[in-house]
């Protein structure tokens, strides 16, 4: 069960609302909402699974069946309201306002929804030789998911969407090759799929979405070497996304209105990712790994108000970690050890879809909406610390104080962001809203162990 409200008007971040072309052709006194929101969730869920496995073996056959049930009930009530306006004064200098735009009343949305899912499935392992064997498995699935609204506008309501069924087989098959004792190779095909269901934020209408199914092919290497101090680990997938859900702006005049719909056209992700852990001695271990990702996707989405450019989400073309740790005893059983870590994430998006300026007049009425076709993009360039004693002999007790410093270069990137910007697709930089990370945060902890 939940109840809350969260705001997220004070971390919020700026980062250029429009460029000022727009403000020159609006009258003084024009408002434009931003994305400083407040949300409001009351929530009631219930549950039950049960799963009932076989495991045996035949010879050279390795055997995993079973059967899985899965029953939800949930009665969901959720608001949100967009709480900050711009005002243009007959400048390219907008003024910024601490008003509710879009009150929360009026818009909350109560559903009654039940979810039932059901599955067989079984894995054979068959050992050719030694070193080499062959893996298949099927599972079937069939998925139901029922919603009915009970109030729409903070007003009773007794609308029943499309439910939401589908049964299907998934297959999947792995090749497997123990070269030697520290080397694997790998090859693997899988078919998976996310269920679909209804967009409850959509206030237009009940929409049910499709389901998204993942054809994808893994190939890869494991390996420990120089007598396993060190382990590599490579793999390479090549993805084929049918029916991707995305959620987008569906409404001129509400922009927390929003639908969940399929992408028409595949999405294709290949990508290769490494680990790389070295154990230089037997205190002092190091670590990296790289991931590259490539994405084709369609440019445009059709949505309710028209096509929009879609830009697939969370998908950042290169991730690199390296780490390192260092343990060292100093008497009996007290150690000290140092830890040192960086991760960057180049640039991504984590808003797919439409998002809308809303223009208001004078009198507080919305006189329309613009297209924004430019996302934010996104990156993380993060360090952090950590250095203590551990098992320091107190009494009859150990007592463990460590010290650490995160986000150690105070770095100002944003992870999280909307695009609240223009129609036009070459303003540059794009216009949005960010969630900064956290600023630099040091601390001590200290434990003691009974």
């Amino acid at each position: 069960k939940e109840d809350s409200l969260n705001t997220l008007g004070t971390s919020i971040a700026f980062v250029q609302f429009v460029p000022s072309s727009l403000f020159s052709s609006l009258p003084a006194g024009t408002q434009v909402a931003a994305t400083s929101t407040v949300a409001f969730a009351q929530i009631d869920q219930n549950q039950f699974s049960q799963e009932l496995q076989l495991i045996a073996t035949f010879g050279k056959l390795d055997l995993t069946a079973g059967f899985f049930y899965y029953n939800e009930h949930v009665k969901d009530f959720r608001d949100s309201a967009f709480n900050t306006v711009y005002v243009s004064n007959g400048t390219n200098d907008p003024t910024a306002v601490a008003v509710n735009p879009f009150p929360l009343s009026p818009s909350g949305q109560r559903f009654d929804a039940t979810a039932n899912s059901f599955a067989t499935y079984a894995q054979g392992t068959y050992h050719l030789t030694e070193e080499l064997s062959l893996t298949a498995g099927l599972r079937f699935t069939h998925d139901e998911k029922f919603f009915n609204r009970t109030q729409f506008a903070s007003a009773p309501d007794d609308a029943a969407a499309p439910p939401f069924r589908e049964s299907r087989v998934d297959p999947a098959f792995t090749i497997a090759y123990q070269a030697t004792p520290d080397l694997n190779l790998y090859l693997r095909y899988a078919q998976a799929y996310r269920a679909g269901g209804v967009g409850i934020r959509d206030k237009l209408s009940l929409n049910t979405y499709e389901s998204e199914v993942n054809r994808a092919i893994e190939g890869g290497i494991k390996a420990q070497l120089f007598d396993r101090r060190v382990r590599f680990n490579l793999a390479t997938f090549y993805s084929q996304i049918k029916g991707t859900q995305i959620a987008v702006g569906n409404s001129a005049q509400d922009p927390s209105s929003t639908a969940t719909l399929n992408v028409a056209d595949t999405v294709k992700i290949y990508g290769v990712e490494t680990e790389l852990n070295i154990r230089v001695t037997d205190g002092l271990t190091l670590a990296a790994s790289y991931s590259y990702l490539n994405v084709n996707a369609p440019d445009t989405v059709d949505t309710p108000l028209g096509p929009v450019f879609y830009i697939p989400s969370n998908v950042p073309k290169h991730q690199v970690g390296v780490s390192a740790d260092y343990d060292f005893p100093l008497s009996g059983d007290t150690r000290l050890f140092l830890h040192g870590d960086y991760n960057y994430i180049s640039g991504y998006t984590n808003n797919p879809g439409d998002v809308r300026i809303y223009v208001r007049d004078a009198s507080q009425n919305i006189v329309g909406s613009i297209l924004n076709v430019v996302p934010p993009t996104l990156s993380v360039s993060m360090a952090n610390a950590r250095a203590g004693i551990r098992g320091i002999p107190v009494g009859g007790t150990a007592v463990d104080i460590e010290g650490f410093v995160n986000n150690l270069t105070d770095s100002g990137r944003l992870p999280f962001g909307f695009s609240v910007g223009s129609s036009d697709p070459f303003i540059s930089p794009p216009g949005g809203a960010g969630y900064g990370a956290t600023p630099r945060t040091f601390g001590v902890l200290a434990r003691v162990s009974f």
